[in-house]
């Protein structure tokens, strides 16, 4: 091998490391990109759990529109509604005043 040559290759080679470097340890390094990945991936979770959610709350607002029962339901349970003429009897727990 000549002078030229293994200058050449030393060259490629330095170059070839310096490169390896950037990559490595540069702003837009690897663990950078593996830290946007992690970040994608969280937020493709949180998408997904807010798309269930909203899915469920598009369901129940549709029920609570068309549903006869399910308004007298949701009135009973959360509000304490009742219908004319029904008597409400509260039960207290022991030790409860």
């Amino acid at each position: 091998m000549s002078r030229k040559e293994r200058v050449v290759y030393t060259l490629l080679l330095l170059g070839g490391v310096i490169m390896l470097g950037v990559a490595f340890f540069g702003s837009d390094g690897i663990p950078e990109v593996r830290r946007l990945q992690r970040e994608s991936d969280d937020l493709k979770a949180e998408i997904k759990e807010l798309e269930d959610r909203q899915t469920t709350l598009s369901d129940e607002a549709s029920l609570l529109t068309d549903d006869k029962e399910a308004i007298e339901r949701r009135a009973r349970e959360e509000f304490g509604m009742v219908r004319e003429g029904e008597t409400v009897i509260l039960l207290r727990e022991k030790g409860v005043k």
